[in-house]
């Protein structure tokens, strides 16, 4: 049984997973190293074919690069590794921000179920 909210951080330097959109979509080397390495304080398995709201607090070792990117990116490694079954299941992102913090990096989530 779950109890909302649910809250984990995702520790590692956040990466955006666009690289370059000249030759079509492209995952950069950095994502997919960020994605092999992120560690998750707790990895919980929400329930299929409900609606999620997500706040993301991306704290970044230097204050660059697009926070929704950075969502995005912070999504699919959500789903990749079983937090949901599909991101599409997260309707909103009420609440995330960007800080910087260069001697901890990495992203606070809180779910909630959306109405």
């Amino acid at each position: 049984m779950i109890t909302f909210p649910v809250c984990f951080t995702i520790y590692g330097v956040p990466r955006t997973k666009k690289n370059s959109m000249r030759s079509g979509f492209r995952q950069s080397k950095a994502w997919e190293i960020y994605e092999r390495t992120a560690k998750f304080s707790a990895m919980p398995q929400l329930p299929a074919g409900r609606r999620y709201n997500v706040k993301a607090i991306v704290y970044r070792n230097a204050l660059r690069g697009d926070l929704l990117n950075y969502l995005a990116g912070t999504s699919d490694i959500m789903e990749m590794r079983g937090v949901v079954h599909n991101d599409v299941e997260f309707v909103g992102w009420d609440g995330s921000r960007m800080y910087l913090d260069r001697n901890n990096p990495r992203v606070e989530i809180t779910i909630t179920e959306a109405a």
